[in-house]
């Protein structure tokens, strides 16, 4: 719906195309995979949520809140100069937790590491806070970096907490490739 909107209002003509792009592969690392299998690997089921439960609820863990199978946490606590993040996931596969770090990396990330099951995964790493200060010349804003960050790096991270490494490559990726657009027509 939205794509024939786009062409009749923008007349957009687009295609999509496989294109090399820079990727990550995500591999094993040196020391080996410090992923720990969960204890319950039969498949997980999303079913309806129900409206009405008789059920009491489960205990609370002394984090907070119960992390079902298939579950994931993900708390930010900001510092001076990036915020620490913490990832925990209960009966995690390894796809979604590629799918969450794909926007900490800055670009697709392929699975090489063969790898097979349900994890539970407790990764800490830290992201630093975009600065800018104005140039003195120009007025322009320029970035400066964190002068002392936190926590590792999501790279750092992924590599000593878990046993996995991130390698830049480039690889297949599909895109969308906007041919033409106009301005749009009147309503």
């Amino acid at each position: 719906m939205i794509q024939s909107l786009m062409e009749d209002r923008f007349q957009l003509k687009a295609h999509r195309e496989i294109r090399d792009l820079p990727v990550f592969d995500l591999v094993v690392g040196r020391g080996g995979s410090k992923l720990k299998l969960s204890a319950d690997q039969t498949p997980i089921v999303r079913n309806e949520p129900e409206l009405v439960s008789c059920e009491p609820p489960p205990p609370r863990s002394s984090t907070g809140a119960v992390l079902p199978r298939g579950g994931v946490r993900l708390i930010a606590m900001p510092g001076p100069s990036s915020f620490t993040l913490t990832l925990t996931a209960n009966a995690m596969p390894l796809s979604s937790l590629i799918a969450l770090l794909q926007a900490y990396a800055g670009r697709p990330i392929i699975d090489k590491t063969d790898l097979k099951g349900l994890f539970d995964i407790t990764l800490q790493f830290s992201l630093e806070t975009t600065r800018t200060e104005a140039d003195s010349t120009t007025g322009q804003a320029i970035p400066i970096p964190a002068l002392d960050p936190s926590g590792p790096s999501v790279f750092t991270a992924i590599q000593e907490q878990i046993g996995l490494r991130l390698e830049p490559t480039t690889g297949p990726i599909d895109v969308l490739v906007v041919d033409s657009v106009q301005k749009p027509s009147e309503n």
